[in-house]
């Protein structure tokens, strides 16, 4: 624990928010800095993820605004993967008080990696949007994908984001533009489950986590307003 004074602790996570909100919002991972942050400055690790997942409420209701305004949210794909996810997200939260997490934390870590080289060898995969037809296969595998991340979320969540994205990239055809958008119903969907399951067991600390929801929502809803600008 970092032997600092609480409103200094406030001030950083509160910077920290604005900036990660920011990030956040176009590729995701930010749980990556604010867990570990959180961590940091005395809280456990349970109280830190589940933290880190009210806070992250602000980024996405505040993105998702935004970013339904300029109509880049597929609510029909969304919701396809969404439903999939809460059901894994209420297994993933219940697994974060008795479960180590290293062992998900490696495979995850595969799956990264894997996606990241399938990706450099498909450069215009998800900068430009594919003309393709959608079959019952995908959506098969769309669920089952949206079950294993769904489940991630609710028990770590760093990176689950962007996870959504490779996956509407690669499975649907979207631009990495697009995914921003769509992604927020599944996030939506496994972030207010988990909360809710956090707040049930009392392992939230709800001052910082207003203070990552302010400041996420601040950094997120800025991001949001320039995603098409700043492109794929």
């Amino acid at each position: 624990m970092i032997a600092i004074p609480l409103f200094l602790q406030y001030i950083i996570i509160m910077i920290l928010g604005l900036i990660n909100g920011a990030i956040g919002v176009l590729i995701g991972g930010v749980s990556i800095i604010t867990i570990p942050a959180l961590i940091l400055i005395g809280l456990s690790p349970h109280v830190a993820i589940a933290t880190n997942r009210v806070g992250l409420l602000g980024m996405i209701f505040a993105g998702s605004y935004e970013l339904n305004r300029q109509k880049l949210i597929n609510y029909r794909l969304g919701f396809l993967i969404g439903a999939m996810a809460l059901v894994g997200s209420i297994v993933g939260a219940h697994l974060v008080l008795k479960i180590e997490g290293q062992a998900l934390k490696i495979i995850v870590a595969i799956f990264s990696a894997v996606l990241l080289i399938v990706l450099l060898l498909n450069p215009s995969r998800g900068i430009v949007k594919e003309q393709k037809t959608v079959t019952k296969r995908h959506y098969i595998s769309g669920a089952f994908f949206s079950l294993l991340l769904g489940t991630y979320g609710g028990f770590y969540g760093a990176g689950v984001a962007t996870f959504f994205s490779y996956l509407l990239v690669f499975l649907y055809g979207e631009t990495f533009v697009q995914s921003t958008g769509t992604r927020n119903i599944p996030m939506l969907l496994l972030s207010v489950v988990t909360s809710a399951i956090f707040i049930q067991n009392k392992v939230v600390d709800f001052g910082f986590a207003g203070a990552l929801f302010v400041s996420m929502g601040i950094g997120g809803y800025l991001a949001a307003r320039h995603v098409q600008v700043i492109g794929d």
